[in-house]
C-alpha cells in the first residue's frame, strides 16, 4: 500500500535503557506519570495537540472512523504489533492510543510487556478515504461513497473495519485480536490465502 497513506502519530524510543516519548516530528514530549492512581498522574496534552495540528494539513475529517496501527523495531526490523479502529479522531487519540501509551509506561497488560522485545514503538494512522480509493477490491465491495453525511459516516465505519481486518492479516500484527466486523474481513483474507485464491 502507498506509503503516503500512513501518517506517523508518535513514537516511544529506548535510549540508554530509558524509554522516552516523541511527537510525530521526533520532538520530545514529557513522559506520562508512572502512577495512574496518583492525583498528579499526567499525560502530555501536547501529543494530541501536535498531531491534530499536522493532521489538519492532510485534510482528513475529524468525525470519520479512524484506523491506526502500532509497529515495533527490534534487531533492525520493523514489525506490526497491533491494528485498531475508532469512531473518531478524538477516540483514537484520547482513548485508544493514550491508554496504550499509559499501559506501556505503567507496565500493565500486553502493552506493558512490549518494552522487553522492542527498542522503538511507532503509532501511525491510516488515511481511510485515500486507502479505499487506492484499493480496487474495496471499491468493488463498497461501491461509491454516499453523499449523505450520515450514510457517508456509516460507509466509512465499514471501510475502517475492512482496513483493520486486511492490514492485521497481511502484516501479521502480533497482538491483534479480531472483533466482530473487522474479524469477518480478517477471516476473508485468511480463507482466501488458505484456498490459494488471493492476489
Amino acid at each position: 500500500m502507498e506509503k503516503g497513506l500512513y501518517k506517523k502519530i508518535c513514537s516511544l524510543k529506548k535510549e540508554d535503557n530509558i524509554w522516552n516519548l516523541y511527537d510525530w516530528d521526533g520532538k520530545p514530549l514529557r513522559n506520562p506519570s508512572p502512577n495512574t492512581s496518583s492525583p498528579n498522574a499526567y499525560f502530555p496534552k501536547s501529543l494530541n495537540q501536535r498531531y491534530r495540528n499536522i493532521r489538519k494539513t492532510y485534510g482528513i475529517d475529524e468525525d470519520i472512523s479512524c484506523v491506526w496501527f502500532l509497529t515495533g523495531k527490534k534487531n533492525g526490523r520493523e514489525e506490526w504489533i497491533q491494528v485498531g479502529r475508532t469512531k473518531t479522531l478524538n477516540n483514537m487519540l484520547s482513548s485508544d492510543i493514550k491508554e496504550d501509551i499509559k499501559a506501556f509506561f505503567y507496565g500493565t497488560g500486553k502493552y506493558g510487556e512490549l518494552g522487553k522485545e522492542y527498542s522503538e514503538l511507532i503509532f501511525y494512522e491510516i488515511d481511510v478515504i485515500r486507502y479505499i480509493e487506492a484499493d480496487k477490491e474495496a471499491q468493488g465491495i463498497f461501491g461509491k461513497m454516499p453523499d449523505d453525511k450520515n450514510l457517508k459516516l456509516a460507509y466509512l465505519v465499514n471501510c475502517a473495519a475492512y482496513i483493520e481486518g486486511k492490514e492485521s492479516f497481511e502484516n501479521n500484527a502480533v497482538i491483534y485480536v479480531p472483533s466482530t466486523l473487522d474479524g469477518y474481513y480478517h477471516r476473508y483474507f485468511k480463507d482466501r490465502k488458505r484456498k490459494g485464491t488471493g492476489k
